[in-house]
């Protein structure tokens, strides 16, 4: 009898123990997304040290967050098959690119509009929580051209492996600028070349036969191109104005993944074969961090559309790449989407397999002594 309340003790305390494990892996969950609060967001524009004065940003909001702090596409870009939730940089540069070009090819107005003040500076308030793209449309200031590539940045921002969350927000594009272009002048003008990429696994007859690519100057269409087998899936257009901003788009695709990456001149479209219907999934999170006065930089490393092999970049801005989950004390931190919730019930249960084995084993002893 003594060693059945002795047991009922033990499994009281397992249960209890599990009880409050629960309860507090229950508020971490619900801790993953941020709380229903505004953000502000400060843009500063910077080149060579030198905070600029007049540079445009337009801001649309993308995505809003999910319970498990991934995005999710919403309002006018819910349609869009792009991968925003992808831990590297590329895809994230990628995905800007289609983004912003789609937006400019269906007429999708920003949600926002500003340009920096005399201390080089741009500030929003008031933004409900989600996925931002930030645009930097081609400003003139003192003889020169300035602008930077689109880029994601999520609202509020996560500051730590506690999911706490920072509201304040300071991002600083990165800048590139060329000289104000003389029409006279055969360095006025420029190419660009457009080539297309299909990633089709092991279902090479899902690719179409061919397909519509349009450019798009200072938000206005310019032309539209069809590409197929014939042309290799590829195309240039010469002598576009140098001091113009040129966005490139394509028509959407069922079941393709689509991405854009500029290097140099060339724009290239790559299209993954996701299935009919595809609908883009999360992979991994896409919170970033921020450093103790709350600012992050975006880390866009290629040129945008209007540069060629002689534009003047600023080799002296080095940004950190606090686009990623930064580790603490060199140990990996729980992504979301990983089920770690299981783990503690193994070891409590596993807990209590091996107590309940000891007072089993016990009692067999004190058997064997009573005989």
């Amino acid at each position: 009898m003594f060693m059945n309340k002795k047991a009922f003790a033990v499994l009281l305390c397992l249960c209890l123990a599990f009880s409050f494990m629960f309860v507090h892996l229950s508020a971490d969950a619900a801790d993953l997304k941020p709380h229903e609060q505004d953000s502000s967001l400060t843009v500063e524009y910077i080149y060579s040290g030198k905070y600029l004065p007049g540079i445009k940003f337009d801001i649309f909001k993308v995505a809003e967050f999910t319970d498990d702090a991934h995005f999710e596409l919403c309002g006018p870009f819910a349609g869009y098959a792009v991968d925003i939730n992808s831990s590297d940089d590329e895809s994230r540069m990628a995905a800007a690119n289609v983004l912003y070009g789609n937006a400019v090819r269906d007429g999708v107005s920003p949600g926002y509009s500003g340009v920096t003040d005399d201390s080089g500076k741009c500030r929003f308030q008031n933004l409900a929580s989600g996925l931002y793209l930030i645009a930097t449309l081609q400003s003139e200031y003192d003889g020169y051209l300035y602008s930077a590539a689109p880029y994601l940045i999520g609202l509020p921002n996560r500051v730590s492996e506690k999911y706490d969350w920072n509201y304040d927000i300071t991002t600083n594009p990165k800048p590139e600028r060329i000289k104000v272009p003389d029409s006279s002048d055969s360095d006025a003008y420029t190419d660009i070349h457009v080539l297309k990429v299909w990633d089709n696994g092991n279902n090479p007859e899902k690719q179409p036969e061919e397909l519509k690519v349009s450019i798009y100057c200072d938000g206005k269409l310019y032309n539209s191109v069809t590409l197929n087998e014939s042309n290799r899936w590829s195309h240039t257009w010469e002598r576009l104005s140098r001091g113009s901003n040129w966005v490139i788009a394509e028509e959407d695709i069922q079941g393709y993944m689509s991405a854009g990456v500029w290097f140099g001149n060339t724009y290239r479209l790559t299209n993954t074969y996701r299935g009919s219907g595809h609908k883009p999934q999360t992979d991994t999170d896409k919170t970033v961090t921020t450093d103790s006065e709350g600012k992050i930089t975006s880390d866009t490393d290629y040129r945008p559309a209007n540069s060629d092999g002689e534009i003047s970049t600023d080799s002296s801005y080095n940004p950190k790449n606090n686009d990623i989950t930064s580790d603490s004390q060199n140990e990996r931190l729980p992504q979301t989407g990983v089920l770690w919730w299981p783990v503690p019930m193994m070891i409590a249960l596993g807990l209590l397999f091996v107590i309940v084995g000891l007072l089993i084993k016990r009692r067999g002893i004190k058997n064997e002594k009573q005989r």
